[in-house]
C-alpha cells in the first residue's frame, strides 16, 4: 500500500498567503509520482478536506483539481488512460498495462465526525471508485453536537459522532484503521 498525503491548501508565495485547494503543481506531482507505482500497489489517499467538500466550491481551481484527482484514481483502479489539459497544465497517465492497481480509500477530516461513504455516485461529478472515509476530530469543539452536512436542519443518517464529555477520558478521540488486503475491507475502530 502506498499512502499519499495531499495538502488542501495551496500557498501562493513564501509570505504564507494561500487558498484552499489541491493546486495544479501538486496535481501534476500526484499523476507523475504518486501514481507511478509498480503493478499490484494500492493507493490510500489522505487529505484534510474531502474531494467534494463544499468549502472548496468557492475556489474554482480547487474544485476542478479535486474532480481531476478523482478521475485519476478511477483510471488507476480501472486500468485505463487519463489526460487533462488547460491553460495552466497538461498531464496524462496510462494505466492500461497495470492489472491489479487500485485506490483503496480516500481518508479525510474537516467534518469532525466519522462517516464512510461507499456509494459516491450520489455526489454530483464525484463518482469515486473507492470509499471516502471522514474521521472525527481529536479536539472537542461542540460537545455532542451532530453535524448537519447539508445545512438543511437534518442530521445525515450515516454520520457517527461518539458521545464525548469535557474533562473525561471520552474528551479525546482516536480513529484506528485496519486494512485487510485479502478481504479488501477497511475496519474502523473508534475510541
Amino acid at each position: 500500500i502506498r499512502c499519499v498525503f495531499l495538502s488542501t491548501t495551496t500557498y501562493n508565495d513564501y509570505t504564507g498567503g494561500g487558498s484552499l485547494g489541491f493546486g495544479f503543481d501538486q496535481f501534476k506531482w500526484f499523476v507523475d509520482v504518486a501514481c507511478a507505482t509498480e503493478d499490484g500497489w494500492q493507493l490510500l489517499i489522505f487529505s484534510h478536506y474531502s474531494p467534494y467538500d463544499a468549502d472548496l466550491e468557492e475556489y474554482h481551481n480547487a474544485n476542478l483539481v479535486a474532480k481531476e484527482i478523482v478521475k485519476v484514481l478511477n483510471a488507476y483502479t480501472n486500468h485505463t488512460e487519463y489526460s487533462f489539459s488547460n491553460y495552466d497544465i497538461s498531464v496524462s497517465a496510462d494505466f492500461t498495462a497495470k492489472t491489479s492497481t487500485k485506490a483503496v480509500a480516500w481518508v479525510c477530516g474537516h467534518g469532525h465526525y466519522d462517516r464512510i461513504t461507499k456509494d459516491n455516485a450520489y455526489i454530483a461529478e464525484f463518482d469515486l471508485c473507492c470509499p471516502i472515509i471522514q474521521t472525527a476530530c481529536a479536539r472537542l469543539e461542540q460537545e455532542n453536537e451532530l453535524p448537519d452536512d447539508n445545512e438543511d436542519g437534518i442530521v445525515d443518517e450515516d454520520v457517527v459522532a461518539p458521545a464525548r464529555t469535557l474533562k473525561t477520558v471520552t474528551q479525546d478521540l482516536w480513529d484506528t484503521f485496519v486494512y485487510n488486503k485479502d478481504e479488501n475491507k477497511i475496519y474502523m475502530i473508534v475510541e
